[in-house]
């Protein structure tokens, strides 16, 4: 056993040196997030409510960007290792097309909710502000989808650094125009909730043409796209990235959807419960990033040595990148179980938002291995370009199992708003149990 740990010492290596600037990336993503959430939730527990069902409705669609985005990268990775440069221009080319379609569609379906918000059945204090707020949103949803896919392009050529920095400096670009906005800083109104989102959607913006801006102009990337070239669209290379794409988006939604939806109904139990929801997920929210950062790394890693046809490789790698993310979660999960209530505080002051929230946080710590485990399933099954099956496994678990059971738990059982939470701890171990039955055994036929 400690021979076979050893052996898979060097591909954790590997995993773990790309994963660096993808984990700062990914934490500064969602730190932003953190950073509305902090600072509105001292406007009032109402503004932090419809923050938080707001953010899980827009979340819900944008996931589909997201997934389609994801499979960018070991594509990349795959066409580069096999030194395919014709590959790359394509999967460039045909990828902005795609972002920049889906992006519309996306901007329209949000647009749509936030003008039906209603129909979610929100609390008469939590519905209009957060409709209002939602709109706001639809506006970053067109950068959004685009930066996401030329920050793959970036990841997915071993370049994350470049992807890292846009995302830190758009951090403190956040940060900035969240406290200017919200709380009427340097002579701007004080706009409260609404603030939040227009400084979101500035620096969604600012992300988007910096993103571009490096792929352009860096010398790096000029060479490896090849911008001269009067090739544009490429039907094989299109529908590839859809056919690919479109399932992982699915996978994205049928995850995040649960979680969405999640918030909704708990949004019907109260207010207090909704927000201290929003707090406890905002802080499993940031342990999720860091593990996705792995996540990705592992998935350009097995794409690498698709690229190569070196399936030991690939095999090798991704139960390496299990193991890994086992070692991270099992620090996290310790955190999480020790230190409920000072994280608690560090969103509010209000008791009875507290009340429930330390509850929450709390089995957020007891899921964080299988959150990382079904994370890093996924990454590396999409590296091997396996994507049906884990789709439908998704929707089983999350769709199937979570979301049923935790509407049960919640409503016609005692546990309230931690039934909910329960329910979606049992979806994610089942979702970890068959991603990672899945990888060993597609792999096992390949050998």
């Amino acid at each position: 056993m400690k021979k076979k740990l050893k052996q898979l010492l060097p591909y954790s290596k590997s995993v773990l040196s790309l994963s660096g600037p993808l984990i700062i990336g990914q934490i500064g993503f969602v730190l932003m997030g953190a950073t509305d959430t902090i600072m509105v939730g001292h406007v009032s527990a109402d503004a932090l409510a419809a923050a938080g069902v707001a953010n899980a409705v827009f979340f819900l669609v944008m996931v589909l960007s997201i997934g389609i985005g994801s499979v960018i990268s070991p594509m990349i990775a795959q066409a580069k290792s096999a030194g395919n440069k014709e590959e790359i221009r394509h999967i460039y080319t045909n990828g902005w097309i795609i972002s920049v379609l889906s992006g519309i569609v996306l901007t329209a379906m949000v647009v749509l909710l936030a003008l039906n918000f209603h129909l979610f059945e929100q609390k008469d204090e939590v519905g209009p502000q957060a409709a209002q707020f939602l709109l706001l949103l639809s506006l970053s949803s067109l950068p959004f989808s685009v930066f996401f896919f030329l920050k793959q392009i970036s990841d997915g050529a071993s370049q994350a650094k470049y992807s890292m920095m846009v995302t830190v400096i758009g951090l403190l670009l956040n940060l900035v125009l969240c406290w200017v906005l919200i709380f009427g800083k340097l002579g701007s109104p004080a706009m409260g909730l609404n603030g939040a989102a227009w400084a979101t959607v500035i620096t969604r913006l600012v992300m988007m043409a910096m993103m571009w801006a490096i792929l352009k102009y860096e010398t790096k990337f000029k060479q490896l796209l090849d911008f001269s070239s009067k090739s544009v669209f490429d039907k094989t290379i299109f529908l590839r990235i859809l056919k690919q794409g479109v399932p992982a988006g699915l996978q994205y939604f049928f995850e995040i959807g649960a979680f969405s939806g999640a918030a909704i109904y708990i949004g019907k139990l109260g207010v207090y419960q909704l927000a201290a929801h929003n707090v406890a997920i905002n802080l499993a929210s940031v342990t999720y990033m860091i593990i996705s950062g792995v996540s990705i790394a592992a998935s350009i890693k097995v794409g690498d040595a698709m690229g190569q046809n070196k399936m030991n490789k690939v095999r090798k790698t991704g139960i390496a990148a299990i193991l890994t993310g086992l070692v991270i979660m099992s620090g996290f999960a310790l955190l999480f179980l020790v230190l409920d209530y000072p994280l608690v505080h560090l969103y509010t002051e209000d008791p009875n938002v507290i009340h429930y929230a330390t509850g929450l946080v709390m089995i957020a710590g007891l899921f964080q291995l299988f959150d990382g485990t079904q994370a890093i399933g996924l990454g590396i099954l999409r590296g091997a370009s396996d994507v049906k099956i884990p789709t439908l496994v998704t929707l089983i678990a999350y769709w199937g199992i979570g979301l049923p059971l935790g509407v049960y738990f919640a409503f016609y059982t005692s546990y309230n708003v931690y039934g909910m939470w329960f329910a979606l701890l049992f979806a994610l171990l089942f979702a970890s149990i068959m991603h990672t039955f899945r990888f060993i055994s597609i792999t096992r036929k390949k050998n």
